[in-house]
Order: C-alpha cells, then sequence, then structure tokens
C-alpha cells in the first residue's frame, strides 16, 4: 500500500500515520493522520467480527480512506 502524503500546509513536514487498534467490544479501530503541529484527520473503521484477515481489510480500507483525505484538502 502506498503511503505517499503531501507535507503539511502549515509547517512543511510530513506527517504520520498511525493507527489505533481500538479496544474489543468498546471502540473500533482508527487510523489518523498527524503532523507535529497537531493537525490530524482521522478514519473511523467498519465494524469487524474478530477474525485476523477481516480487521485488516478493515484497517487498510481506513488507511486508504485517510490518506485521500489528507492529500485532497485545499493547499489554500
Amino acid at each position: 500500500m502506498s503511503e505517499d502524503l503531501k507535507p503539511c500546509p502549515f509547517c512543511g513536514k510530513t506527517p504520520t500515520i498511525e493507527r489505533d487498534g481500538g479496544s474489543w467490544g468498546y471502540t473500533e479501530p482508527t487510523v489518523f493522520i498527524e503532523c507535529c503541529n497537531g493537525i490530524k484527520i482521522k478514519a473511523f473503521t467498519q465494524a469487524y467480527n474478530g477474525e485476523k484477515r477481516k480487521y485488516d481489510n478493515v484497517i487498510v480500507k481506513a488507511t486508504l480512506t485517510v490518506i485521500n483525505k489528507w492529500n485532497k484538502r485545499s493547499d489554500s
């Protein structure tokens, strides 16, 4: 999976991608991109039924979603 991210529009640095695995039965896994200035974009995953393969699929989908959101934001 390509994780090519545009630089932060505020500081020009490359942001990081973080993945939170969630808490079984309480919170869903979340993927977010964050800059050193605290600028953050999140993507929540779909529910999954506990199978490892399905968990990996929802994380991949959320990662692609958050990358697309970050890269399509307005630079102005």
